[in-house]
């Protein structure tokens, strides 16, 4: 094997280190890594394929699943930065169970989902909360609450 003299083997070290430090790193997507305590002093969240305007609950369950301020929060400080926009929280339900019951459950996740939004300091005025039961289950996610606007 052929040595190779010690300027070109430093010069190639340094094109090789020079190569990688200078490729364009993917921008950091600030929606989905928030800081808390500052969240509102964050420019308002452009609503675009980042931002997820889905919560999904378990099943029979109204209650928040874990990951329910890291979706609802980027929508909080849309609506606390455009006062005049309104939101429409959709609640939806599984086939299982009857209709009356499957209708107060999306009821009782739209109002969840409300009252994650009312916490993070949007105002009611902007909230509308409905329930369409198991009525459109086969078109959107069952045990979910959608977010419109």
């Amino acid at each position: 094997m052929p040595k190779i003299p010690c300027l070109a083997l430093s010069t190639l070290v340094l094109l090789v280190v020079t190569g990688c430090a200078s490729n364009p790193q993917p921008e950091e997507d600030i929606y989905l890594s928030t800081d808390v305590e500052n969240a509102m002093l964050e420019p308002p969240a452009e609503m675009d394929a980042r931002i997820s305007h889905i919560v999904t609950f378990d099943f029979d369950s109204d209650a928040l699943p874990y990951d329910a301020a890291e979706v609802v929060e980027p929508h909080a400080r849309h609506l606390v930065a455009n006062p005049n926009t309104k939101v429409i929280l959709q609640g939806n339900a599984s086939s299982e169970g009857g209709s009356s019951y499957n209708y107060r459950l999306g009821m009782k996740r739209s109002l969840a989902v409300k009252s994650l939004l009312l916490e993070l300091g949007v105002n009611p005025q902007q909230i509308v909360t409905l329930s369409v039961g198991e009525r459109n289950s086969k078109f959107h996610p069952n045990r979910s609450v959608l977010i419109g606007y």
